[in-house]
Order: structure tokens, then sequence, then C-alpha cells
């Protein structure tokens, strides 16, 4: 391809490990118009992580302090040491997302926790230290017993959190008792929070399903209503936890909570119930799909829920497998398939399509070309059943994106905002093109694209042996092969490494959001 450059790349002006001179913008300043720079920019940034993660380890020999392991390392220090390791590493950054906190609790049988022992009161400054430090992290995860979750969050001022996600572990050796009653959180703190996220069941070590209905309504029946704020209860696809999780919706629609549902059994019962209950608060779901069964339940309910704006559905290989063994029988590869239920995703607005890799599981299978041909042809029956309301869209695992689907997507999604790219092996380079609403793109390679002018920001994290490549280019040759791949000059451009390996870029075209990215990259 071959494309008008507008800035000399002579004069390129690249922004090596600066990160503290950036720091200090963004301190005052929540975006980078390009109109105010003279050339196109680049940054380089090392050692990223955007997730953090804390074990807290109370001491032995002084139950007021308490020692951290960060990131799984097997390394501990003190509190003081570990946040000036963070600061001199620079970990902690404007590209941090989410803080995850779990909590080694073998020794808490010794404390009165009941008390306000000033052990939690230090974890919550420590949490708050790190928020500080990352002005754009806003997800903060617990693991955790239910009273050290307490203890923590009830000295905890950290305002800028928008997702809380909780994972409640069985103490099996520190007998902690709370009042179930007592208030956990004051919401009026978290002024931006959006979504908390409960997960049932997890393994051995997470906590039963009885156990945290009480504490479950306790967290609901404080939330104001005027937050709005969404309650996603993810269940991990075992039977025995389903009545818990049904009676876990009830509680949270009694207090007029929006829900988001996680996890295969749920829905799988969902028809048998939905008539009895309005499931006007339903509004978000992901679930896995094995075989036909399901796929047509989840279809046939979506018009019973009015207010059902968000779907993820994951399309397992074991569901292909069994479409090509009766393939014989199968006359009408629609009707098998009843299309007609498709229409109904016509009101959702964020969809995410994932095309599990059926040659991961069937290696030898000499079927693989045709199981791709069916799933091209799924694809592409979904995508014209597809409505204007849709706003996000996420394809994963679809073999080659062709001229044609592009076409279907602009057609019958004009209001098309993010689209993302997972897993995909070829895309045709017209695929995009028009796509006139679109305004983010999120690839899994750097593929060769006509870029819309109205793409406004666009995220590359490519397959290792092409972040190999990418890594060896310096930064005039990055930017150059940007250009051509795309067929589009983006302004301003963020590269970013790990260990001293590329791991993904960030492109703007001329504006720059601080935050945007990151709630982009977790968005899914």
């Amino acid at each position: 391809m071959n494309i008008s450059k507008t800035a000399p790349t002579s004069v390129f002006a690249r922004l090596v490990d600066v990160q503290l001179n950036i720091k200090r913008v963004t301190a005052t300043l929540t975006d980078i118009v390009y109109d105010h720079i003279p050339l196109p920019v680049t940054k380089v940034f090392r050692n990223i992580e955007n997730h953090l993660s804390f074990k807290f380890i109370p001491n032995k020999n002084d139950l007021n302090t308490f020692s951290i392991e960060f990131n799984n390392s097997n390394e501990i220090f003190d509190e003081a040491k570990l946040y000036k390791k963070l600061l001199d590493s620079r970990l902690m950054s404007e590209m941090v997302s989410s803080v995850r906190i779990t909590v080694d609790e073998s020794i808490l049988s010794t404390i009165n926790c009941n008390e306000e022992c000033p052990l939690f009161e230090q974890m919550a400054s420590f949490i708050a230290k790190i928020f500080d430090a990352c002005p754009n992290a806003f997800i903060l995860e617990f693991c955790c017993s239910i009273g050290v979750f307490y203890l923590i969050t009830k000295q905890l001022k950290v305002p800028n959190i928008e997702i809380m996600k909780l994972s409640f572990t069985e103490n099996q050796k520190a007998d902690i008792h709370f009042d179930m009653a007592a208030p956990i959180y004051e919401f009026e703190k978290l002024p931006l929070l959006k979504e908390i996220h409960f997960s049932t069941l997890d393994d051995d070590t997470i906590i039963s399903p009885p156990s945290i209905i009480p504490v479950y309504e306790n967290i609901l029946k404080q939330i104001p209503k005027n937050k709005n704020i969404k309650v996603i209860l993810i269940d991990r696809n075992t039977h025995s936890s389903y009545p818990y999780i049904f009676e876990m919706y009830l509680v949270g629609k009694k207090y007029e909570i929006n829900f988001g549902l996680h996890g295969g059994i749920f829905f799988k019962i969902l028809p048998t119930n939905f008539s009895y209950y309005e499931m006007d608060n339903l509004v978000e779901g992901k679930i896995s799909i094995k075989d036909m069964e399901t796929l047509k339940m989840v279809l046939t309910i979506l018009p019973n829920l009015k207010n059902f704006k968000t779907l993820s559905i994951s399309f397992c290989p074991e569901m292909f497998r069994q479409i090509y063994d009766n393939r014989e029988e199968i006359r009408d590869f629609k009707d098998y398939f009843e299309f007609n239920l498709w229409s109904n995703l016509q009101t959702i607005e964020k969809l995410h399509l994932c095309f599990n890799d059926y040659k991961l599981v069937y290696k030898e299978s000499p079927s693989y070309g045709e199981v791709l041909l069916i799933m091209k042809n799924m694809a592409e029956h979904i995508m014209t059943n597809l409505g204007e309301s849709i706003k996000i869209l996420k394809l994963e695992g679809i073999h080659f994106l062709t001229k044609k689907m592009g076409t279907i997507l602009s057609d019958h999604c004009k209001n098309l905002v993010d689209l993302y790219l997972y897993n995909i092996k070829m895309v045709n380079v017209h695929f995009l093109e028009d796509m006139e609403s679109l305004k983010f793109v999120y690839l899994n390679s750097f593929f060769s694209l006509n870029m819309p002018n109205n793409v406004e920001m666009v995220i590359v994290r490519p397959e290792i042996e092409e972040k190999i490549s990418i890594g060896t280019l310096d930064g005039e040759e990055f930017y150059d092969f940007i250009q051509e791949a795309f067929n589009k000059i983006f302004q301003i451009c963020f590269d970013t490494f790990l260990n001293e390996k590329f791991e993904y870029c960030v492109l703007f075209e001329n504006v720059l959001k601080w935050d945007t990215y990151l709630k982009k990259i977790d968005s899914f």
C-alpha cells in the first residue's frame, strides 16, 4: 500500500522512557490534542503491567503489620520497601487498570476481628496508595474471607473504583465472626462504581453458595437505587449451585438491581422459570454452548428479556463436531440452526461471538475444512440478523473475515462504534472500509487493512511470532510500518514492552485520552 505522509518521518519525535514527565502532564490534563504537538509522537513503555496483584501476609511477631507478595513472585516485602520498589521500577503508572488483593489468613485466628484492628486499616491505606499512584486504575478485586473483606473495606477510601470483583474464600483456620447485618461499605465513598462481580464457585477454596447469600444480600440492600449499579453473578457450570444462583437473582430483584449472569447452567434452566418471574432486570449474559438444545433455548428466551443488552456466546468445539457427525441427516442448514431465532438479537447493544478452535480438540480430523465452512456460514448468518442497536462487537475465532462479512456488518450495524477482532487468522483488506460509524478497532495482528478515516483509536496485540519481529524495529521503522499496514496516519503511538519484549501498541488519530484505552482492553 502506498500512502501520502503528511508528517516528515525524518524529524520523527520519539519519547523513550520519559514516563515520569508524561505522568506529570496527566496530573493536570486528561488528554493530549495533536493540534498542540508539531510532530507525530510515540512513547515506549517498558516493563509495564496492566494488572497488579498483591498478597497480604500478616506478620506473626507483630499482628498490627503485614508483609506483601507481589505478582506471585514468591518474594516477600514489607510495605514501605515494596512501595519504593514499585515507584523505582515504574510499575505503578497510568498503564495500570486493575489491582487484585488476596489475604493469607492462616494466623488470623489470634486476632479479634470484631474490633477495628490497625492491621486492616493499614491494608486499606496501602490499597489507597496504590490507586493514588495508578491514576487510571478502575478495577479492584478481592479474594479473601467475608470477615476480612468487611474489615478492609470498612476503612477503604478509593473514590475512582468503577468495578469491584469479589471471590469470598472459606476461612478454615481463622474463626472470624462478624455481624451479617452490619454495613459493609458506604457506597457514597464510591461515586464512580458501576459493577460488582460475585464468583459463586471456582475451586475448593471458594465459599459455598449458601454461605454467601446473606452477605450478598447485605451488600445489595446498601446500594442506593440512584446508583444504577450492575451486579454480575459468575456461576462455574456446577449443577448443585443453580438453586443458589436463582435465589441470588431473586434477592437482587427485590432490591431492583440490574443483573448480569455468566454461566451455562442458569441459562439452560432459565426457560422453565422466566414465565413465572419478570426478568426485566436481567441485562447481561455470558454462556458457553456445547449443544444445539442450549443454543435454541437461549435464543428463544431473548425476546422476553426486555432490557437485555449484552450477550457473550462461546461456541464449543463439541457442538461443531456434533454437527459434522450428523451432516448427512441435516437437509437444510438454516432450518437445523433455526436461524430465524437469531433475529432476536436485534435489541442487543454489546455482542461477543466466539468460535472456539475446533482443530485444537480434533487435530487429526480430516473434517477441519468442512467445519471451517460451517463456522463461516454460521457467522455470516448471525451478522445478517444483527441490528442497528449493536454498538460494540467482538468476533473471536473466525478463521477468515471476508469482504462480504464486512459489507454485511456495515449494512446492518450502522451504529457500530467498537470492533474487537480476537484470534483471527486472516482479514480481507476491505473488511473495515465501509464502517462509517466505527471509532475503535482491536486487532490480534497487523493485518493489511484500509482503515476508515473515522477510526480514532486502534490497539494491536499480535501473536508471539509477530511480536518478536515487531520488537526488532526502531522507532521510525515501526511508525512507517504502521502507516503502511493501515493506510492511515496516526499521530500518537504507544508501544508497550514487557521484559524487553514487545506486547502491544495503541494508536490515536490525534487525541489521546489516557484512561480510554485501558477500559477498551478490559471491555470483555
